[in-house]
């Protein structure tokens, strides 16, 4: 089956058996994640949905849903000013996804704000399971909404959801440089890799890159509390943050 031929090759590379031997050492053997991507659909980076750089990044990126996610599917945003939630990509329909976003998706500014809220919502509040939750933002430049997006992601470090934002081009990220080290959250949440030319790197540089920082932050003693007891830790957190009870726990 396809499904089987894109897990194995998540496996043939040496990412996967360095992610294994790091989740070993640390007593995860066998974690899996729901894993999400967020596609920044605005006016400066729709040439990226034409052009088919966008179809490629899904297609390269289904080997490692295929390998880490739970039901071997990736969850789809599409997002710009307003945020869209699609059908989960799977082995049957993913080759077709970007197409679908060009001919029905808003097309806006970006703002990193709405995003963050609703996939925290969808995570926690309307499926909330005791595992941890790896979301891939592909994005093309700056957002609109800096202090929003600042705040969202601060609020989203309650909960066991990493967002690993990958810059694509040569454009400013120096905000998404900021987000990545910011102080103030439960946890580190967030890390940040640019791209100038998405094909000029392998599948496994790509996945190394992606996933550099999220064995880490799964091994948080914060993030392992949060998986046990999703629920309860959401008003206890809150209550911490607006107390400015935690501090700056980005790692060297």
């Amino acid at each position: 089956m396809q499904s089987s031929r894109l897990k194995r090759r998540f496996q043939s590379m040496d990412t996967y058996e360095s992610l294994r031997k790091r989740f070993a050492d640390k007593g995860l053997t066998g974690t899996k994640a729901r894993v999400g991507l967020a596609l920044d659909f605005d006016h400066a980076g729709a040439h990226m949905f034409k052009e088919g750089l966008v179809q490629q990044t899904i297609n390269r990126l289904m080997p490692l849903a295929m390998g880490i996610d739970d039901n071997k599917s990736l969850d789809l945003w599409v997002f710009s000013d307003e945020v869209t939630r699609l059908e989960s990509a799977t082995e049957n329909n993913y080759k077709d996804i970007a197409h679908y976003i060009v001919r029905s998706a808003h097309k806006g500014i970006t703002r990193y704000e709405p995003l963050i809220k609703d996939i925290d919502h969808f995570y926690i509040e309307e499926q909330p399971m005791n595992l941890p939750n790896l979301v891939i933002v592909l994005t093309n430049g700056d957002t609109s909404d800096k202090l929003r997006s600042e705040h969202a992601l601060t609020q989203a470090s309650q909960h066991p959801i990493f967002f690993a934002f990958v810059g694509i081009g040569d454009n400013d990220f120096s905000f998404l440089q900021k987000l990545d080290c910011m102080d103030g959250r439960v946890v580190d949440n967030a890390s940040f890799m640019q791209i100038d030319d998405l094909e000029s790197i392998t599948d496994a540089e790509l996945f190394s890159r992606v996933l550099t920082e999220y064995p880490d932050w799964l091994t948080l003693p914060e993030v392992q509390t949060m998986l046990k007891d999703v629920r309860s830790l959401r008003s206890k957190n809150k209550i911490l943050l607006s107390r400015g009870f935690f501090g700056r726990r980005k790692r060297a």
